[in-house]
């Protein structure tokens, strides 16, 4: 089992929305973190390269004050390629982003 949005008339970084109902009707936490992460990339054939946090696979990590499985939730800071990209000040409220170069 998988959840996806259909980005772009549900954009992406909506996901969240589709996987915290699955999560309310009782499926467990790491089932439902599952679908959006591992299972995906299995159905997509591209589970070498990612979908999990093991070492030599591309990934992006974000690091929640709570559950992350719920939208109220702050993220505090984001790696993607191996740097830190996002970083939220507590003590500022707002969040700092740094842009990422292409690849193509």
């Amino acid at each position: 089992m998988a959840l996806t949005t259909d980005h772009p008339v549900m954009p992406v970084q909506f996901l969240v929305h589709e996987a915290t109902p699955a999560a309310k009707e009782n499926l467990d936490r790491d089932t439902v973190l599952s679908t959006v992460t591992i299972n995906s990339a299995k159905i997509l054939g591209m589970d070498e390269r990612v979908g999990s946090l093991e070492v030599g696979k591309d990934s992006d990590l974000c690091n929640c004050s709570g559950n992350s499985l719920d939208v109220m939730q702050q993220v505090g800071v984001t790696f993607s390629r191996g740097s830190q990209i996002y970083i939220y000040h507590y003590t500022r409220f707002r969040g700092i982003c740094r842009a990422l170069t292409p690849q193509y």
